[in-house]
Formats: C-alpha cells, structure tokens, sequence
C-alpha cells in the first residue's frame, strides 16, 4: 500500500508560473506568516489558493 503526501506549488505575486514546492518550505512559510495554520491547510486541501506577500500557494493537482 503506498500512500501519497499532498504536493504544493507557488506561484511569485507578479503572476509568474507555478512551481514545485517542498512540503517543509511550505509549512515554514505558512507559520512565518499566519498565527493559525489549520484553517489555511484546511482550505487549501479544499482546492482554495492562499495569498501571501511572498506569493500564492496551492494544492499540487
């Protein structure tokens, strides 16, 4: 049984292209900038994208 972690992608604020992101980056990121992590992975896993000032994160499809 093989079981598949989430992947992320971001995207820089000027509306570039999307690119991998790690999951440790991502999670430091999102602690640096939000004082609640889980309602913004809750909505990310719910297929949202989250704004912040280093760019927009989001849920790899």
């Amino acid at each position: 049984m093989q079981i598949d972690m989430p992947k992320y992608e971001v995207r820089s604020a000027d509306g570039g292209r999307w690119e991998d992101v790690s999951e440790k980056n991502f999670m430091e990121t999102l602690a640096d900038i939000f004082d609640q992590v889980t309602p913004i992975m809750n909505d990310i896993l719910h297929g949202k994208e989250v704004p912040t000032p280093n760019g927009i994160y989001r849920l790899k499809n």
